[in-house]
């Protein structure tokens, strides 16, 4: 009786994490299309350069997800491995525009930090 009862606390357990991951991942997925979006619009970007951008926001989002999910660090450890991967991210954004779309995109970094500096 009481290993059914364990195994039933580890399955409920395991359909939370799964359900919460999920969650997350199609939370992330949309913030990633909106960010995309806006930086298509901003930017100016071709078809090759939506995907690209998109892709790599996306990979952003997965990182930070698994970052606040991993409880063996620390938050101060956290926070400097977002601003690290936020850095790693806009560094590969920046690879795949031209001269003129990376002056807009420094632009729209420097609004987006001023933005979140004021919540």
């Amino acid at each position: 009786m009481e290993i059914m009862k364990k195994l039933f606390l580890t399955g409920i357990g395991l359909l939370f994490a799964v359900t919460l991951t999920f969650a997350q991942s199609a939370e992330s997925q949309e913030e990633a299309r909106k960010k995309a979006s806006e930086l298509t619009e901003r930017l100016q970007l071709t078809p090759e350069q939506q995907g690209s951008v998109h892709e790599i926001i996306l990979d952003g989002y997965k990182q930070k997800d698994a970052l606040k999910a991993d409880k063996t660090i620390t938050e101060e450890v956290k926070k400097e491995r977002l601003k690290e991967g936020t850095k790693h991210s806009h560094n590969r954004i920046k690879e795949i525009l031209t001269p003129e779309q990376k002056d807009r995109f420094e632009n729209w970094v420097k609004e987006h930090k001023a933005k979140h500096k004021d919540h």
